[in-house]
Formats: C-alpha cells, structure tokens, sequence
C-alpha cells in the first residue's frame, strides 16, 4: 500500500521509467487535486497542481504530466504540465464541451480525448502542441481511450466492447476503422490495460468482488471473424 490518506486518491499513472506515480486526491480539497508519489512508497507525497478548479484524470507521457481541469459547471478541459521546474500548467482545449481523458501517443505527435461536442462521448485525437488535425475515432461512442505503447494503435472501450483503431501517425496521419476485439461486463470505470505488444490485455471484471481477467489469443479469436 502506498496511500494512506482518508480521503480519495485514484486515477494513478506510472512514470516512463517506473520510479514515481501520479495521481489524483481530494486530501487538499473536495475538487481535486494532482500529486506525485515514488513507486517505492519513500519520501512524501508532493503537490504537483493544486488551484481552485478540479482536477481528475492525470497521465503521464514521456515529457509531461497530463490531466482534465473542471471548472464551474460542464466545463472540462485538458491541461499538461512539464516536470522541468520551469513551466507552469499548459491548457490545450478550451470549448464549452466536456473533454476528459487525455493520453498523449508515444511519439509526443498526438493526443487522444473523450468529448461529448456530438451529443454522445467520443474518442477524438488533436495534433499537439497546436491543436490542429482533430479526427474523430470512435464511431459510436467511446471511453477510456489507451494507446499501444509502440503508438500503431489505440484502443478504447464502447459500451461493453473493446475496440482497436490501427492509427498511422507519421509522415502524415492515417486513421483506419475500428474493431471490436472482445466484449467484457464493464462499469463505466476505466479497467483495462495493454501490454507492450498489444497482444495481451489485463480487464477487472465486477462480480461483486474484483477479479482480474487476463484475456489471451484474443487475436487468433478475431482473425476468423475476419
């Protein structure tokens, strides 16, 4: 166990190098707010955005820390922040619509994003630092948007499916359709991850207590659907 506070802490994210964790807690305020914390459980943990807005869903990419800032109302957006000591939070969206759930691809090229702009929770992707070529993934709703460390694919749930998007991101973007890999009972939390390779996916299954769920040969499964 690394927290011991009362209050909530969740929405964890690992360093690249594995040393260090950020997360999310309401141990300053109810809104929320951003800290970091050594993977080991030594030292204490550090305040890394602390302000009046809310502050939910950290991640963190080879360069910075990413996270959705609430303001008063519906109004969500997506920040980051660089560990250089130098810069302060950065925003990246800023549009009356609900984003949340950034990750940033890999290759530091693109950032992926839930929006309700259509009415419904989608999976987008936003050119960064500027903004531009927005692309919309997912198809008919999506959440919880992970991509494949090796940054050829990105995944995302849709209602109790999991689906992957083959995503080219250099010289220029190309976005394939998506396809459902293997359906689960989820609950509207983020449980799932991927391995490195993209072949092996790591699911917490709700069955009154939690279990893990290690799903295998799911490619083969999908090939003769095919």
């Amino acid at each position: 166990q690394l927290t011991f506070d009362p209050n909530t802490d969740s929405h964890h994210s690992w360093s690249p190098d594995g040393d260090r964790i950020v997360f999310a807690s309401r141990r300053l305020s109810d809104s929320g707010d951003i800290f970091l914390l050594s993977a080991d459980g030594s030292g204490d943990v550090e305040p890394l955005v602390v302000d009046p807005g809310s502050n939910w869903q950290p991640s963190w990419s080879a360069d910075y820390i990413w996270y959705m800032q609430a303001e008063q109302g519906h109004d969500q957006d997506l920040w980051y922040i660089s560990l250089d000591g130098k810069t302060e939070s950065r925003q990246f969206t800023d549009t009356p619509f609900g984003e949340t759930w950034p990750r940033m691809s890999p290759d530091g090229r693109f950032v992926a994003y839930v929006s309700d702009e259509s009415g419904q929770r989608e999976v987008y992707i936003r050119r960064f630092p500027g903004g531009e070529d927005k692309r919309k993934i997912s198809i008919d709703g999506g959440r919880y948007p992970v991509w494949n460390r090796r940054g050829r694919e990105l995944y995302y749930v849709e209602r109790d499916n999991l689906m992957a998007v083959p995503i080219d991101t250099y010289p220029s973007l190309k976005v394939d359709a998506p396809t459902r890999l293997f359906s689960w009972d989820d609950d509207l939390e983020r449980r799932f991850d991927a391995t490195a390779d993209g072949q092996r996916f790591v699911v917490v299954q709700s069955v009154g207590t939690e279990t893990i769920t290690v799903v295998q040969n799911w490619y083969a499964e999908f090939k003769d659907k095919q």
